[in-house]
């Protein structure tokens, strides 16, 4: 679960979907299916206009909820023996970067 920085939103999650509901009246959002499971972080922008997930194989991906969708892929995140989880995104402050956490067992 996560809730946003600017306190309008609250993202509930299981392995293949998140679902995201306005913080003040619990009305849903956005059910945001993932097309895969192995969802391990995710984090919102400041101001809630983009979603980063990461999943257990190294991919993160960038949501935009203004444009309802993905628009944004990585799995790069490769290694000779093992590929490590996406453990924790966030943005940076200003929404320009973002931050990608791995860890590999």
């Amino acid at each position: 679960m996560d809730y946003s920085s600017d306190q309008k939103y609250i993202a509930i999650v299981n392995s293949s979907y998140v679902v995201i509901y306005e913080a003040e009246f619990g009305k849903k959002v956005q059910d945001l299916y993932l097309e895969r499971g192995g969802l391990e972080s995710f984090s919102f922008n400041a101001d809630s206009t983009w979603l980063a997930v990461g999943f257990n194989d190294g991919e993160a991906r960038l949501y935009n909820q203004d444009l309802g969708q993905f628009i944004f892929a990585n799995k790069t995140y490769k290694h000779a023996t093992a590929t490590p989880a996406v453990k924790g995104v966030c943005f940076t402050s200003d929404s320009s970067n973002v931050v990608i956490g791995l860890y590999n067992d």
